[in-house]
């Protein structure tokens, strides 16, 4: 069992423009925009029955983007039960009938996770590389520190946020690190792509074509570079995706078992 870590070319300005307005909406006021009614409807989500939540004006857990608040660092998160993840604040306003607070549904923040992996997969996601089998961005940590990455360094910060922005809404619930991880915008994407070009890593032309070159079919479809490991290879994969991205001025998403828009769209 087991998840495909995958790192995505990320249309940020369609996911602020559209995803996120129509989350908080839904929460908001119940309302249900056109392209995320079908996906309700298929998996029997009523969200009539919902309590109304008004994240914009209250919470203080997830910024306006709807991503976790924080602190980032490279500490592997994932596992946690949704007790350990939800908003524990004694004063929010909101809190007795807030989805994402210890105190309310986790059913309902079940349902909405899943539905915001789909949503962000049909609205956001462009093509993507397999960077590892059930692997979070925790999973660089030794090789990062081997190369002499300082836990300073703001490589690690904008890695963080690649694999953890999605800690409340994006992760899933069940086995395997499902769910979107996190994303960087374009302006991250680029800094991301300049900090790691000066590391020791795979070099080779920045495309998908040049990425597929080190797949090795004898191996069960596994990557190998010779004289690197492949956590080596794996990171190069990162920084080629988040150079794609930057040339068209889009941002990078990191997803466990986060499928392509065609996948949902024709089961829905």
């Amino acid at each position: 069992m087991g998840t495909d870590a995958e790192v995505f070319v990320f249309d940020h300005q369609a996911y602020i423009g559209e995803v996120v307005p129509a989350f908080v909406e839904l929460l908001r006021d119940g309302r249900i925009v056109d392209w995320v009614r079908p996906f309700l409807e298929r998996r029997e989500i009523r969200p009539e029955h919902w309590d109304r939540t008004d994240l914009a004006r209250f919470c203080t857990y997830l910024l306006p983007d709807l991503s976790w608040r924080g602190p980032y660092d490279l500490s592997d998160t994932y596992g946690l039960k949704w007790d350990e993840r939800s908003c524990k604040s004694e004063d929010c306003p909101e809190r007795e009938h807030c989805p994402f607070h210890r105190s309310g549904s986790e059913t309902i923040a079940e349902q909405i996770n899943s539905l915001f992996k789909i949503a962000v997969s049909i609205k956001c996601l462009g093509p993507s590389q397999f960077v590892g089998r059930s692997k979070t961005v925790s999973y660089y940590w030794e090789l990062l520190a081997g190369l002499g990455v300082v836990p300073d360094d703001p490589i690690l910060n904008l890695l963080a946020r690649l694999g953890k922005r999605g800690f409340i809404i994006g992760h899933q619930f069940g086995f395997g690190f499902e769910g979107v991880n996190g994303w960087l915008d374009p302006g991250e994407t680029a800094d991301l792509v300049r900090r790691l070009d000066v590391l020791p890593l795979p070099r080779y032309e920045s495309s998908f074509e040049a990425m597929e070159r080190f797949r090795m079919p004898e191996a069960n479809g596994g990557y190998e570079c010779q004289g690197f490991s492949f956590e080596a290879l794996s990171l190069s994969f990162v920084r080629t995706v988040a150079a794609i991205a930057a040339r068209g001025r889009r941002g990078l998403l990191w997803g466990n078992g986060v499928m392509p828009s065609h996948y949902y769209l024709e089961r829905y």
